[in-house]
């Protein structure tokens, strides 16, 4: 009877130990496909791996937002016109951000390459 306890407690030490190993090697893999997300969400990365899609979309974009509109819109209040100010203010501003933040992004690129293509002083 004793060696079937030793047996028991010897497969259970084992067991646990194999568990033990797992969540360890589970808890790595989570680990490394948070951060593989994390990376690839990036807008730094995303910038870095398509930098003239980037570039192209902030045109695009830019155009977008600072084409005006062929007519202003008028809302008609009691009989008298007059115009979504809130709106157009609300969308005023936000072309303003996008404008700023793309050109920003776009600025921000360029000085990385420009930094990693310049030669240390004194080597030129």
């Amino acid at each position: 009877m004793s060696k079937k306890l030793d047996n028991l407690s010897r497969k259970k030490l084992e067991l646990e130990q194999n568990l033990e190993r797992l969540q360890k090697g589970l808890d790595h893999s989570i680990g490394e496909v948070k951060n593989d997300v994390t990376k690839s969400l990036s807008p730094a990365e995303t910038v870095r791996k398509y930098p003239l899609a980037v570039l192209g979309a902030s045109v695009l974009l830019g155009f977008l937002a600072g084409r005006s509109p062929k007519s202003k819109s008028k809302v008609v209040v009691s009989g008298k016109r007059s115009s979504n100010s809130v709106m157009d203010a609300v969308g005023s501003t936000l072309k303003k951000k996008l404008t700023q933040k793309a050109v920003d992004t776009a600025l921000d690129f360029i000085e990385d390459r420009l930094s990693q293509t310049k030669p240390p002083a004194g080597e030129e």
